[in-house]
């Protein structure tokens, strides 16, 4: 039995937007994804990534407030009180500069299931819309004027005494899985030069074989190849330099990301390992070359010119 005495059908306001999502700690997402943390606020600061920080437990109350100045208040049902709130672009900024973000009100919130994969997205602009999302003020069910949607602008944390503010800090921040997906493929990859598009190219040297059929390839086949020659073919590898070898827990992602429907967690962290090279060869070369009377007496030569 579950301890939320609220089932599951009731944390689902009827007709509210539905996103079939699962909202995750930003700094799990981080590392599993081998994403630096401050790449992925960065991210949201320039608005391309949605965060979200979770409401407060019991204090600060989350109320709506209107556009404009006006003190009024509204309560929400409590069913259609957000469970997390996004975090506002100036928000994610100060995360960047200080320890943590002191936070006022929101634009957006999400009410989640209990088991955090469906989320009821809950605008405060759709208050009253319909009678889907009740609001209250002054313990009396609330109209906007003349009819009119859009009255109510936020979400704000409030007490007794009026606004006050929030500290978030990194640590804790989340995002929703899919969401970061999509910033992934549409925005980190093309910057990083992984965007491969979306199917593998079965022409790699590896498979350009007349006698090996297309029956013969298997999909995680053609796809490690196709991995291997855009991850490491690549122009920013240095053999002697670890440091621009892309990290298996990316690789992994991006196998994940590109081809979730033929690899596993556990598939793609075996496909990540298994292409990545090893340059022995080139290194004891170059070593080699270093040592070289040649190497050394250009090497004194430049030296001296200076």
């Amino acid at each position: 039995m579950s301890d939320n005495p609220i089932n599951e059908a009731a944390r689902e306001p009827a007709g509210l937007p539905l996103v079939h999502d699962s909202i995750v700690r930003l700094e799990s997402a981080a590392s599993e994804s081998a994403i630096p943390l401050e790449k992925l606020i960065q991210a949201a600061s320039s608005g391309e990534l949605e965060l979200l920080f979770k409401r407060p437990a019991i204090h600060p109350r989350v109320v709506l407030r209107p556009r404009g100045s006006d003190l009024v208040t509204g309560e929400p049902n409590i069913l259609c009180t957000p469970d997390y709130l996004k975090l506002a672009q100036d928000d994610c900024r100060q995360l960047l500069d200080r320890p943590s973000a002191l936070v006022y009100y929101s634009t957006l919130g999400y009410r989640s299931r209990g088991n955090h994969t469906g989320l009821s997205r809950l605008a405060p602009s759709d208050a009253d819309k319909q009678s889907l999302f009740p609001v209250q003020v002054d313990g009396k069910d609330f109209s906007p004027p003349d009819g009119k949607f859009g009255f109510w602008g936020t979400w704000s944390l409030w007490s007794d005494a009026g606004p006050i503010q929030h500290a978030v800090r990194p640590e804790d921040v989340f995002v929703r899985a899919g969401e970061l997906k999509r910033w992934r493929i549409e925005k980190y990859y093309p910057a990083m030069g992984w965007d491969a598009g979306s199917e593998p190219n079965p022409e790699h040297s590896l498979l350009d074989d007349p006698n090996f059929d297309d029956d013969h390839k298997s999909p995680q086949l053609l796809w490690m190849c196709h991995a291997a020659v855009h991850f490491w073919a690549n122009k920013k590898i240095v053999f002697d330099n670890p440091k621009s070898f892309p990290k298996n827990e990316a690789v992994a992602t991006w196998f994940l990301d590109k081809a979730g429907h033929v690899f596993t967690p556990t598939s793609a962290a075996d496909a990540a390992r298994l292409i990545r090279p090893r340059f022995p060869d080139k290194i004891e070369k170059a070593l080699a070359n270093a040592a070289s009377p040649s190497a050394q007496l250009t090497q004194s030569t430049e030296n001296s010119s200076h």
